[in-house]
């Protein structure tokens, strides 16, 4: 999936977004945002020519388009999460020791931080965190 492909499909994708239909979607709260618009992505990768059996493969690349892109500001300005994306691959590299993070224990709501949970046994910490909007 080149960046001539990419155009006209994120373009499809934001007056898909911008539809009566799809607003209606998001008002109605009955499905999560992120199940709406894993649908409006298939129904574009659809329209331009995926098959059904390469949908799932064409959507992970279709979903990567802004690290695949980073400095592309006409592909970034084609659809509202690319043109508000500002996120980073940052600066730790493997082997890196991880910054403290403030958190909180998920059962009890009680600050802890991330160094704290780290084992002084010499066993890893494996931390898995990701974000949805």
């Amino acid at each position: 999936m080149d960046r001539a492909a990419l155009l006209p499909m994120l373009t499809r994708e934001q007056e898909l977004r911008d539809s009566d239909e799809v607003q209606r979607e998001y008002d109605a709260h009955e499905l999560p945002p992120e199940t709406i618009e894993e649908r409006l992505q298939l129904r574009v990768l659809s329209e331009h020519g995926f098959a059904a059996h390469e949908l799932p493969a064409a959507l992970q690349l279709y979903q990567l388009t802004n690290w695949r892109f980073p400095h592309d500001a006409e592909l970034r300005s084609c659809v509202v999460y690319l043109r508000a994306d500002v996120s980073s691959p940052g600066d730790l590299a493997v082997g890196d020791e991880a910054p403290d993070a403030a958190l909180h224990d998920a059962a009890s709501g009680a600050p802890t931080s991330l160094h704290r949970l780290t084992p002084s046994d010499g066993r890893m910490l494996v931390v898995a965190a990701g974000s949805a909007s």
